[in-house]
Parts: C-alpha cells; sequence; structure tokens
C-alpha cells in the first residue's frame, strides 16, 4: 500500500514562521537584563526600557558611581483600558554600579522584587540620588481609591562591608482631605526617632518640637533583604 503524501499550503508554512519568529523575538524581549559592564548608561541598560539614573561616590574612594532605576519594557505586563490608558505592570530593576580607575562601571547589586510593582489603584513614583555618600530612596505610593492617606517613605542605605544597609528612614504621610498627618524620622544607628505632627495645608504647626523615642536595637537591614514601600 502506498501512503499518500501531505501536502501543506504554502501559506500556512508561511503563518507557521511567522508565529515562530513572533515567539522567539518575544522570548529575546522578555530574556533581556541589564549588562555587567559598560561605560555608559546606554550600553548598560537594553534599548526601550525606561530609566531613571543617580551619580555620586557611594564608596569613598572619590570616583561617581551609578544607581540606576531601570524599568522592562515586555508588553506582556502590559495593560490597556478602555479609554486607552496603557497599565505597565512590569517592575523596576534597582542595580548599584561602581566605577573603576579605568572609568568602567562594574554591576555591584541588581535587584529585581524589592521596588513594588503598581496595580490599576496604586502606583508609586520610585527615585535615587547620593547623598553626602549615602544612596537615598524615595519611594512615593499613590493610591486612586480606597484611601484618603498621601505617604511618602526615604530610605537612607550607607555601603559598609561590601553591601548598603539600611541606617535610616524618614516617613511622611498625611490625610488628603484634612492635611492632618505626621512626620518621622528614625536614626537605626542611634537607635533613635522622633515624630513631629504636620498640616499639610496650614504651617502653624511648624513650630511644635519634635517627640523623642527609642526603636529596639537590631542588626541593619541589607538592601535587597526587604520590599521598599
Amino acid at each position: 500500500m502506498f501512503r499518500q503524501e501531505q501536502i501543506i499550503p504554502d501559506h500556512y508554512i508561511m503563518k507557521t514562521k511567522l508565529t515562530i519568529i513572533a515567539t522567539f523575538m518575544s522570548l529575546s524581549l522578555s530574556a533581556q537584563t541589564l549588562s555587567q559592564t559598560g561605560t555608559s548608561v546606554k550600553e548598560l541598560v537594553p534599548e526601550g526600557w525606561t530609566v531613571q539614573e543617580a551619580w555620586g561616590d557611594l564608596y569613598q574612594n572619590g570616583r561617581d558611581d551609578l544607581v540606576l532605576i531601570a524599568t522592562p519594557n515586555d508588553s506582556t505586563k502590559m495593560k490597556a483600558r478602555d479609554d486607552g490608558y496603557v497599565y505597565d505592570f512590569n517592575q523596576p530593576i534597582l542595580a548599584v554600579y561602581y566605577m573603576s580607575e579605568e572609568g568602567d562601571l562594574i554591576l555591584h547589586e541588581q535587584h529585581d522584587d524589592i521596588i513594588p510593582v503598581r496595580d490599576e489603584y496604586v502606583s508609586y513614583d520610585v527615585s535615587a540620588e547620593v547623598k553626602r555618600g549615602n544612596l537615598v530612596i524615595t519611594v512615593i505610593p499613590f493610591a486612586s481609591a480606597g484611601s484618603y492617606y498621601s505617604s511618602v517613605y526615604e530610605y537612607v542605605f550607607r555601603h559598609q562591608n561590601d553591601a548598603f544597609y539600611l541606617i535610616g528612614l524618614d516617613i511622611e504621610s498625611f490625610a488628603r482631605n484634612t492635611g492632618d498627618g505626621e512626620r518621622i524620622s528614625i536614626n537605626y544607628l542611634t537607635h533613635k526617632q522622633w515624630t513631629l505632627p504636620i498640616n499639610a495645608f496650614d504651617n502653624s504647626k511648624d513650630n511644635e518640637k519634635p517627640k523623642w523615642s527609642s526603636v529596639p536595637k537590631e542588626p541593619l537591614k541589607r538592601l535587597g533583604t526587604f520590599m521598599l514601600e
């Protein structure tokens, strides 16, 4: 008995090839990551990613090091609303590069899961800067529904023992309807904190004295071991 050979139409073959190519491109895009070393931000960050950069001497060696907050552009993690607005659910990456004597930027730390991811109701404005040799990361959550409060978190990390440790945290929060709130500043080196009542719409409380208290003596938290929120 002769077996009849199955003939596949050309248009079906072409469609299959296009599907394979599109799948490969999608996988390649999602597999992109930050480069381990380079001489500029352009060399470190894949094309199409959004990026914030901060420069400063984090390692106390007289050279400008680099902090990146880079957000991938994976289209599978984006969602369009009926009105055309697109939610970007890609999680930002925090990376710290130190500068070598030759001027190369070399990756020291990369954290893929410590910056909160927005959802349909809460977004986050996250920024980084270098102040007096310390890494300062500011997180501002904004809830479009379900909360009357507005908050700002400022984390201060210091490089020691080849890592970055949390040495301070400032928190400011207030009610968006009344403006009443408080400002808290915690120093994990002295194990002290102060609290000050505020009103976002009224400066009459600016002259009040802060209330001091103690915080438990615990090991300093290392960058990358907890969520910034």
